[in-house]
């Protein structure tokens, strides 16, 4: 008896589904008294009925809501961000593969840039220092020659320049190192 008054009390099962469940299951019936839940009482201010007429617009939808530019939210958008494009004039190539104990550096950029090797693998030590002559390429000397399994890349050897360098194809921008234009592993 104090189990069957247990449950029942302690479950406060409520659906139908369970009226019939725990007797077949287990033979047990919830015949005793369950207090129902109390009823909510409402305010007085809210207890007011409101009258809303609803009217179809011509596709059967509710206008969109904006939100007003006045409270300092921005209005919706339907548009995505813009795509990155990227200048491709100012795009840097290594001749690769670079092999160890190479000691030149050959590649193309912009005309007129002066450049320098740097290892990356080094934290930025330069290892050589040139210019892209008019017709796009460069050959630089670098020293020591070339580790295996070493990633080097190319740098503008004059930072200010690099704000008119932000747009162009596939550069790094290497904490401790700075803004790399094109770069490389070295291969044994």
């Amino acid at each position: 008896m104090y189990k069957k008054f247990y449950i029942c009390n302690k479950l406060k099962l409520s659906t139908i589904l369970f009226s019939f469940v725990l007797p077949l299951v287990f033979g047990i019936s919830c015949n005793s008294n369950i207090p129902s839940p109390p009823s909510s009482t409402v305010p007085p201010q809210l207890a007011t009925p409101v009258n809303v007429s609803l009217s179809p617009t011509q596709d059967s939808y509710p206008a969109p809501i904006t939100a007003p530019s006045a409270n300092g939210y921005p209005a919706p958008s339907n548009s995505y961000p813009a795509p990155i494009t990227y200048d491709e004039s100012k795009r840097f190539t290594l001749v690769v593969p670079l092999k160890a104990g190479d000691t030149v550096i050959r590649g193309t950029g912009p005309a007129d840039t002066p450049i320098k090797v740097i290892s990356i693998s080094y934290v930025g030590e330069p290892l050589g220092f040139g210019m892209v002559d008019k017709n796009g390429t460069f050959n630089i000397t670098v020293s020591p020659p070339l580790e295996a399994n070493h990633v080097i890349g190319i740098q503008l050897s004059d930072p200010e320049m690099e704000p008119d360098f932000y747009d162009g194809p596939g550069y790094t921008n290497i904490p401790m190192i700075g803004l790399v234009l094109v770069q490389a592993i070295v291969e044994e």
